[in-house]
């Protein structure tokens, strides 16, 4: 998540006794060490060490890892664009857009890539320019 600071070395520490055997940790071995389930908490602050050490750099999603993602950045080709979620109606090539404050959008799943698109992460005018548009 970005903005959560996560202590390296505890992380650190947690991993190295974990990886080396998980069953038999110790209070004295593991900064995580508890009775019950240490391990979520030393897997979610690894999760936000490893987000903070990748760079986001947004790219233009597939069809296929817009539907998979919880959000993604939209941006329709007459310049309507914000965080949104992506859903799959019930009737053949049409996904429904679910856009913060903003009513739903129905696109054409065809359509990807010529008049709307996602994007992993929030893009700069830049890289959206630069990002060309696929030929209808």
């Amino acid at each position: 998540m970005p903005g959560v600071q996560v202590d390296t070395k505890k992380v650190v520490s947690g991993l190295a006794v974990c990886t080396e055997d998980v069953h038999h940790c110790e209070k004295d071995k593991c900064p995580y060490w508890e009775k019950d389930h240490c391990e979520y908490e030393l897997m979610s602050d690894a999760f936000n060490l490893i987000m903070e050490l990748v760079p986001m750099v947004p790219h233009v999603m597939t069809l296929e890892e817009a539907l998979a993602s919880d959000e993604c950045w939209f941006e329709h080709k007459n310049g309507a664009c914000g965080y949104a979620e992506i859903i799959p109606c019930a009737y053949e090539d049409l996904l429904m857009v679910y856009r913060l404050a903003a009513s739903p959008t129905i696109v054409e799943s065809s359509e990807n890539g010529k008049t709307w698109r996602c994007w992993s992460h929030r893009p700069t005018v830049e890289q959206r320019k630069e990002a060309k548009w696929d030929a209808m």
